[in-house]
C-alpha cells in the first residue's frame, strides 16, 4: 500500500496554495509511489484551481484510512477554522489562523499514523502572531504538538547537511546566545540525527561566527 503524503498549503494569502496544486498537477508520476493529499480549506483550493485554469477533478477525503488515489485527480482533506476570502499578498490574522490549523491537522493525521510524511508550504510568522497563534514557526509547532524533545532544523543541499544552532533571533543577539555547553550538546544531537538518516560515520564541521574564526582576535574574539 502506498504511503499517504500530507501537503499543507501554508498561508492562503501567499504562494502556498498555488505551488501545492501545481506540484501535484505537473508531476502525475508522484502517484506511482505515494498518495498525495492537500491539507487546506477546499474553497481556497478550488479557487486556486480555477485561477490557474487547469482541468483536474478535486476529490474530498473525509478520512485517510485505506486511501486510494490515481493520477489526474487532486485529493484534499478540508480544514476550515474560520471563513474568509484570502487577498493575495495581504498579511492578516485569518491567514495565520488557517495556516496553523492546516499544519495541526496534518500533525494529528501523522500522530494517528494516517499519513507517513508532512510537506509544508510557506507560512507567515507575522500573520500567525496577528492570529494569536502561540508558536513562532514550523519547527516549534511540530515540536510542541508532537511533544518532542531536542528538535533541530536540518537543511539538505546535495551531500551537505546543515543544522542550525539558533533560529529566528535578532542578529545582534547571535554572539551572546552561543554557549559552549550547548554547542557540545547540539553536536551530540547532530551526530545522532545524521545516523538516523543513514550517515553511519558523520564528519561534522562547526561554522565560525567571525570571518576566519576571528583570525586570532583580528576580526573578533567570540570564538
Amino acid at each position: 500500500m502506498k504511503p499517504n503524503f500530507a501537503i499543507t498549503i501554508g498561508d492562503p494569502c501567499g504562494i502556498g496554495p498555488e505551488i501545492s496544486v501545481k506540484a501535484i498537477y505537473n508531476n502525475p508520476d508522484i502517484y506511482d509511489y505515494c498518495n498525495p493529499v492537500i491539507i487546506g480549506d477546499f474553497a481556497i483550493i478550488n479557487k486556486t484551481i480555477q485561477q490557474l485554469k487547469i482541468s483536474i477533478d478535486a476529490v474530498n477525503l473525509e478520512n485517510l484510512k485505506n486511501t486510494k488515489t490515481e493520477s489526474g485527480k487532486l485529493y484534499y482533506y478540508s480544514v476550515n477554522p474560520v471563513s474568509f476570502d484570502p487577498v493575495p499578498g495581504k498579511i492578516c490574522a485569518n491567514a495565520g489562523i488557517h495556516s496553523f490549523h492546516y499544519l495541526k491537522a496534518a500533525i494529528d493525521l501523522a500522530l494517528s499514523q494516517d499519513v507517513a510524511v508532512i510537506i509544508t508550504a510557506p507560512i507567515n510568522k507575522e500573520a500567525m502572531r496577528m492570529g494569536n497563534v502561540p508558536y513562532l514557526d514550523h519547527t516549534e509547532i511540530l515540536t510542541k504538538l508532537t511533544d518532542s524533545k531536542n528538535t533541530m532544523t536540518l537543511f539538505v543541499t546535495g551531500s551537505l547537511r546543515t543544522f542550525f544552532y539558533s533560529r529566528h533571533i535578532p542578529f545582534r543577539d547571535i554572539a551572546s546566545s552561543i554557549k559552549k555547553d550547548q554547542i557540545i550538546k547540539n553536536l551530540g544531537y547532530c551526530c545522532m540525527y545524521l545516523k538516523q538518516i543513514g550517515i553511519t560515520k558523520p564528519k561534522i564541521a562547526v561554522a565560525a561566527l567571525n570571518p576566519h574564526a576571528g583570525e586570532q582576535g583580528m576580526f573578533g574574539d567570540e570564538e
